[in-house]
């Protein structure tokens, strides 16, 4: 080709054509300019599928620290029930000396242990460097991961600083105040003067509200936090074409996996046992499709998140209350949080789907 163009220029100016030979020179000067454009096109394209890779791992690495906080979340939500029951026992005097003495019901936790809520930022960071130039459909995500970790993440970290600080003045008020403390933490043995203090004291009782508090606090920060990282997971999911990470089994973006759960949950709930029974308040579950909504006295509407794997056990956003419908066919669901005794719930009547 090139042979052919350079036979031509010789030709033209043999000829003494001139202006057939500035043509010919401003038809290879174009050739060339394409020639560069075309490069320039395949070297961006080049570029542009190297950034955009970078974004999908960056975007994977989301995930995988998603999946972890939402661990993380649930094993902080396990804890807090199982250490609220713990709590009910205690403060209602159903604790016994051989209870405590073979550690059958572990009430030392209570009061010595705080459940930590570590979470994982390094996919969001790389996903902050590369946000010039990034394309939009990638970008529309930064204002939800804005919020889970400088909004809701602030608050989970916030808590969590208080939680820890709770049980530090705790442990410094019990080296300087009980004797058994510091002897028994030494030995590791359990004095009777330690199963007393348990079994008795005002102080223990005051401890132990102290930290389930912190305990309810750190859960409604923590739902808060879990709610929007699951939306945001299921959202990388798309983007990804369902590339990304394999979606574990109890990630859920929907109260129930299948409709037809909710068919024996739905209904008018009446309380009849703890804390403001004789107000005579009621509770109505509902379901649309496969969410299932918690109307409160019919003051308001919340949607139930689901969060413990093979179970019906529901949380609050932005709160610390939870719903266990345990077992599910007794027409019964507990409700705890806001510090108090569990509350059960009968449902006195069905509710048309």
């Amino acid at each position: 080709m090139i042979k052919f163009f350079r036979h031509i220029r010789k030709r033209l100016l043999t000829e003494n054509k001139v202006s057939k030979y500035l043509l010919y020179a401003i038809g290879e000067i174009f050739l060339v300019f394409i020639g560069i454009m075309i490069a320039l096109y395949v070297n961006n394209k080049n570029q542009e599928r190297g950034e955009e890779k970078e974004i999908r791992a960056a975007l994977i690495e989301i995930q995988r620290d998603l999946f972890q906080d939402v661990g993380t979340s649930g094993f902080t939500y396990y804890r807090y029930i199982y250490k609220d029951s713990i709590k009910n026992l205690v403060m209602n005097n159903k604790v016994s000396y051989d209870d405590i003495k073979t550690k059958r019901v572990p009430v030392a936790t209570l009061a010595y242990q705080y459940t930590p809520m570590w979470r994982q930022t390094n996919g969001y960071e790389q996903f902050l460097q590369m946000t010039k130039g990034m394309p939009e459909k990638y970008k529309e995500l930064l204002p939800e991961l804005n919020e889970l970790h400088n909004v809701r993440g602030y608050q989970v970290d916030a808590y969590h600083k208080k939680y820890l600080a709770t049980l530090t003045n705790i442990q410094k008020e019990s080296y300087s105040e009980l004797e058994w403390y510091t002897q028994d933490n030494f030995t590791g043995e359990m004095s009777d003067e330690q199963i007393d203090f348990y079994m008795h004291s005002p102080k223990f009782r005051s401890y132990v509200m102290r930290m389930n508090s912190e305990a309810a606090n750190m859960a409604g920060a923590v739902g808060w936090y879990r709610a929007l990282a699951m939306r945001i997971y299921f959202r990388i999911d798309e983007l990804l074409d369902v590339q990304g990470l394999e979606t574990p089994g109890y990630f859920r973006s929907t109260s129930l996996a299948d409709s037809t759960q909710a068919k024996p949950l739905i209904g008018r709930y009446k309380q009849i046992s703890g804390p403001g029974m004789s107000s005579g308040a009621t509770v109505e579950i509902t379901a649309q499709g496969k969410q299932l909504y918690a109307d409160l006295e019919g003051k308001q509407q919340v949607l139930l998140h689901y969060w413990m794997p093979n179970k019906m056990q529901f949380f609050i956003e932005s709160t610390n209350m939870m719903l266990k419908f345990d077992p599910v066919d007794n027409g019964e669901f507990i409700m705890i949080g806001d510090n108090l005794d569990e509350r059960r719930w009968r449902k006195v009547e069905k509710i048309k789907e």
